[in-house]
């Protein structure tokens, strides 16, 4: 094709048709930019479409994470929601003249000192997209902006539910076993049967240090179920507006 255009470029020179040779350079050079054009159009729309292919893998894993997010919160909301019950049911035994066994008893406050849960979020697309770089081909603003949000708050809150575990661990933890350690019932959890005193649980009612915890994990469980649940709420929303995009 080169050495066409050069044999047509010589013809015209050697004929004396300058003019003719000069609209025909230029109409060479047009063709030539027209082409340059044309290529670097079709290399954008290939990178565009690597990028829109990015993009979706990317929201999709965000999904994954964002799933499993969701199955934790709905399991904690869960397990607060009981912690909240049981803390109820021993008011009603200590206060209402309900009944209840010792070793339910024991329980209850079992599952309220002892067992405690916090949410963990799954961040690895999260991190990788933002180290590198990735998260800036996501096309839908509203989408970025609340993954944004999203993970900066659950990362920030992350750090304060694990000094709260830690505070569980050195504080609750220590309690419930200077309460029921030495009892009938707990060793009885244990497939061991010594002779120790069974838990009375008339004497709690007037422990006002062990009412005044029970008070302070039943305000504090309640405040960790409500942000759960606005965080659940967060979390389907951004579900919702990735399976938008992403089906789109």
């Amino acid at each position: 094709m080169i050495k066409f255009f050069r044999n047509i470029r010589k013809a015209l020179i050697n004929e004396g048709k300058t003019t003719k040779y000069l609209k025909y350079a230029i109409g060479e050079i047009v063709l030539v930019v027209i082409g340059i054009l044309i290529a670097l159009q079709i290399n954008n729309w290939n990178e565009e479409r690597k990028d829109r292919k990015i993009e979706k893998e990317m929201l999709l894993s965000f999904a994954s994470d964002l799933e499993g997010d969701c199955l934790h919160v709905t399991n904690l909301i869960h397990d607060y929601e009981n912690d909240l019950i049981y803390q109820d049911s021993i008011l009603k035994v200590l206060f209402e003249s309900k009944t209840t066994s010792p070793e339910k008893f024991l329980i209850w406050n079992y599952q309220i000192f002892v067992l405690q849960n916090y949410f963990e979020p799954t961040t690895g697309t999260y991190d990788e997209s933002e180290s590198s770089g990735r998260l800036q081909l996501i096309t839908n603003k509203t989408i970025k902006e609340r993954l944004n949000s999203y993970y900066t708050y659950v990362k920030s809150d992350n750090t304060a539910n694990r000094t709260n575990k830690e505070m569980t661990f050195d504080r609750s933890h220590p309690y419930f076993f200077s309460l029921f350690g030495a009892s009938k019932e707990l060793y009885k959890t244990r497939q061991r049967d010594y002779d120790l005193p069974s838990i009375d649980i008339k004497t709690f009612k007037q422990d006002n240090q062990y009412i005044s915890k029970l008070t302070e994990r039943r305000v504090n469980h309640f405040i960790q179920l409500k942000e759960y649940e606005k965080l659940l709420e967060w979390e389907i929303e951004l579900l919702d507006l990735i399976s938008n995009e992403t089906t789109n």
